[in-house]
């Protein structure tokens, strides 16, 4: 069962931004410079989490609502798959479903968080599950598809869990792996290059100075989420909120997330244009899977 589980890790959360941040980068025709959108205004943001981006759109996780459909549909034909060959089965649940909004895609950014939690994770860091109970060697074989037939019926490929997949996808256009990572990966190069904007860098030496004034060295919003001292212990230290109390502070003094969301939402429009084709593509295929959603856990959507 242990195959069908997520690994959600616990502890502080890094921002996807602040891994891509990390890597040397160019855009995908091997060009070190990029040339910078044209902004005209940069509108002051407190609140991450109020924020959208062009991409959002092509990855399901993003609709909390279609995801918990999707999610539940699933549930349900596997369900009715092991029924069919006699096992009784119960899913697993999550806990708590966590819903999806941008809150932490630039790192701490209200002073409540800072104080209690610093940059560990307000939720304590793993969600719980509730695990899969007396699934036997047999039962679990039809689910993943260790086996070809059971008792004389012949096991889906993929077992019943491949099964599920399939239907939920039905009729949607062939998605490659590839393709359904090709959000993820134009998110993090949108990320890198607005990290690598002359506006987010200037934001960024702003915030810096700011920082050293209270006594904190770190050259980027990015470098203060790396750093190592402050995943060391389930419990943010008193270093950890001081630091986390000033970053939250100097960023909305020179409104750094409202520069570099804007700046990060210029290259996501760009990055559309440029994979319009492929973009359609997916976007079909989550509007597919939602359908069959709908359909199966009875709504019509």
């Amino acid at each position: 069962m242990d195959r069908l589980k997520k690994a959600v890790g616990a502890g502080m959360v890094i921002p996807v931004l602040a891994i891509a941040g990390c890597s040397s980068g160019s855009d995908r025709s091997g060009n070190e410079s990029v040339r910078e959108p044209a902004i005209s205004s940069f509108p002051r943001v407190e609140n991450p989490k109020t924020l959208s981006f062009p991409l959002d759109k092509y990855r399901l996780l993003t609709d909390n609502e279609n995801r918990r459909t999707v999610g539940s549909a699933l549930k349900i034909l596997r369900t009715d798959c092991m029924g069919r060959f006699g096992f009784e089965f119960h899913d697993a649940e999550p806990a708590a479903p966590v819903e999806f909004n941008h809150e932490r895609l630039y790192g701490v950014a209200d002073q409540r968080t800072a104080r209690l939690y610093g940059y560990h994770n307000p939720r304590g860091g793993v969600a719980q599950s509730k695990a899969q109970s007396n699934l036997t060697a047999s039962a679990e074989a039809v689910l993943v598809g260790e086996v070809e037939a059971y008792k004389g019926t012949d096991v889906p490929k993929g077992g019943c869990a491949g099964d599920a997949v399939r239907k939920v996808h039905a009729g949607s256009p062939g998605m490659t792996s590839a393709d359904s990572q090709l959000p993820d990966r134009l998110i993090a190069e949108a990320s890198l290059r607005a990290q690598k904007d002359s506006r987010v860098r200037k934001a960024f030496k702003r915030w810096s100075e700011c920082m050293k004034e209270s006594g904190y060295r770190y050259d980027s919003p990015t470098a203060v989420l790396r750093d190592a001292r402050f995943a060391q212990s389930p419990q943010p230290a008193q270093e950890e909120i001081g630091t986390a109390v000033a970053d939250v502070e100097c960023k909305s003094k020179n409104n750094v997330i409202g520069v570099w969301s804007t700046v990060e939402v210029a290259y996501q429009r760009r990055l559309v244009e440029d994979n319009q084709l492929a973009l359609k593509k997916i976007e079909d295929d989550i509007s597919m899977q939602v359908k069959n959603a709908y359909r199966v856990v009875g709504r019509e959507g």
